[in-house]
């Protein structure tokens, strides 16, 4: 397993991973991605791996290159001079300020260009070339990584749409930029805008693009369930072209992960391993496949084992980050919880050896489970057994008895009640949001209900 330190944003106050030594193969994962994504995922890996720090930092520099991205370039250019110069590496040669003038100038010479072409078109009446112009508008600002700028101009495409197609990719346009903001309420807002356009039209390559952005969403909010519901469901055939936000690899880990944070074992069998589309994305990453057989094999240890095996490289991830803390508690809370259940008792230390660690960190973790009413079971301490707490059927059942009466009594009371007043044409004034009406006489209003 890698070795990971811990330092402290001064800003924030946050505590980061900082990944000493990962077994990413850099080359081979960043080719999965393309456009601003690649470069956030490169600029991520620098700032959170000193030991790929500089190769990460020479990609984004050959892809800013040729980009409009002059204040990055040049500020990632003398970053990797500095870096190199620590390490005694070869850097790369500084751009001339003439450089960097000569792509501020062409960039503001494009949207000159596009602006007059927008002012031709609207003296012109031409709504679908007005709308062109603003995505043309909108697709340099967004490669400036002007993403504001971007999403008001794809926006303003809305006056313009003929058909439902325009309204769906004008929607896709803005969830990108929403995407590279983190703004993931105008992900989910501008996802169902697109389903709603889309209006029952089957088009399998758009609907797996949706729901994989939708799948994202939810995972950067910390919604398990929901983001591991959309990517089982995306469909691999049409998830090739997603390299400007995610790639079929990432699909595997981003769904296996959540769901078996989130999904009982019955249904982590029934919707991913028995899930024929989403068996193709696990072919992708072994480990996330094997993982989840020995979980739902029982043999705990070993999925265990691996999620440590693999903590380092999804440090590296820009997305899961922030959540792999959390995902591997819930998902050791869930294997400890289902190894107890079938038993009446259990030796801690067996159960110790089951999952790979000490009797010490296993009370730790009972007890955590015990408090938090996950585990309904007491602790011996001294002969280190694990007891279930029985329950009193009788007194169960007598109870639940109790409670029903309660609730049919006061339910029989309200009809009566509802029954007397109807009876005897007395009404109540609504609130707020109800008004009472009169129709040639006659009042008319609803009804005090009860439950």
């Amino acid at each position: 397993m890698a070795d990971m330190a811990m330092e402290v944003d001064q800003d924030e106050g946050a505590p980061l991973n900082v990944v000493e030594n990962p077994t990413l193969d850099l080359d081979q994962y960043i080719a999965a991605y393309s456009g601003p994504t690649r470069i956030r995922r490169l600029f991520f890996i620098e700032s959170k791996c000193p030991t790929l720090a500089i190769d990460a930092l020479r990609l984004a520099i050959r892809d800013l290159k040729t980009s409009p991205r002059a204040s990055e370039y040049q500020s990632s250019t003398h970053r990797l001079a500095s870096m190199c110069e620590n390490n005694n590496a070869t850097a790369e040669p500084l751009p001339s300020q003439a450089d960097i003038d000569s792509i501020i100038s062409n960039s503001n010479a494009t949207i000159e260009k596009l602006e007059n072409a927008l002012k031709k078109a609207q003296a012109d009446l031409m709504k679908e070339s007005i709308r062109r112009c603003f995505m043309d508008i909108g697709d340099h600002y967004f490669s400036m990584a002007d993403y504001d700028n971007a999403y008001n101009r794809y926006l303003r495409c809305r006056d313009h749409h003929t058909t439902s197609a325009h309204v769906v990719t004008m929607c896709i346009k803005a969830i990108k930029c929403a995407v590279e903001k983190s703004d993931w309420l105008n992900v989910h807002t501008h996802v169902g805008k697109a389903e709603t356009a889309l209006d029952g039209k089957k088009n399998e390559k758009v609907v797996s693009r949706l729901k994989c952005y939708s799948g994202l969403a939810h995972l950067a909010q910390g919604e398990f369930t929901e983001a591991a519901r959309h990517f089982l469901n995306a469909n691999f055939d049409y998830c090739a072209e997603l390299s400007d936000f995610i790639s079929q690899r990432d699909i595997a880990i981003y769904g296996g992960l959540c769901a078996l944070a989130a999904y009982d074992r019955n249904r982590l069998q029934s919707s991913v391993m028995d899930n024929k589309s989403f068996k193709e994305f696990l072919e992708l990453v072994p480990q996330v496949r094997e993982l989840l057989k020995a979980f739902c094999s029982s043999r705990y240890a070993k999925c265990l084992n691996l999620l440590n095996t693999m903590k380092s490289d999804l440090l590296l991830d820009i997305y899961l980050e922030y959540h792999i803390n959390d995902l591997y508690e819930r998902i050791r809370e869930k294997a400890l919880v289902q190894y107890f259940s079938p038993f009446l008792s259990v030796d801690m230390n067996k159960m110790a050896e089951s999952f790979n660690c000490s009797v010490k960190e296993l009370e730790k973790d009972l007890i955590k489970l015990i408090s938090k009413g996950k585990i309904q079971a007491r602790i011996d301490s001294d002969k280190k057994i694990l007891h279930a707490r029985t329950v009193n059927k009788r007194t169960s059942t007598f109870a639940e008895a109790m409670q029903l009466a309660d609730y049919y009594d006061v339910h029989s009371k309200g009809i009566l009640l509802r029954a007397a007043m109807m009876r005897n044409n007395l009404m109540v004034r609504a609130g707020k949001d109800r008004h009472m009406h009169s129709d040639r006489g006659r009042m008319h209003d609803e009804y005090l209900q009860f439950p």
